[in-house]
C-alpha cells in the first residue's frame, strides 16, 4: 500500500496551539520523549513558532480607569 499525499485539508485550514509551557517542558506531561519530540516536529512543520515569554500584559493599560 502507499502513503496517502498530503490532502487539501492539511494546508487550507488553521490550527491554533497555544501552551503555557516550553516544548522542552512538554516531556514531564507527555511522559514519552520519542512522542513529544514526533508531535513537535508534525506541529511546527510549516508553521510560525511565536514565543510570548518576554511579552508584557496589556491587560492594566487597556482596563477603563
Amino acid at each position: 500500500m502507499m502513503p496517502c499525499s498530503s490532502t487539501r485539508s492539511d494546508t487550507s485550514k488553521t490550527t491554533l496551539v497555544t501552551s503555557n509551557l516550553g516544548f522542552q517542558q512538554w516531556t514531564s506531561f507527555l511522559q514519552n520523549d520519542q512522542l513529544t519530540a514526533a508531535l513537535i516536529d508534525r506541529l511546527t512543520e510549516n508553521s510560525h513558532v511565536i514565543n510570548m515569554k518576554q511579552c508584557v500584559s496589556l491587560r492594566s493599560k487597556l482596563a477603563p480607569s
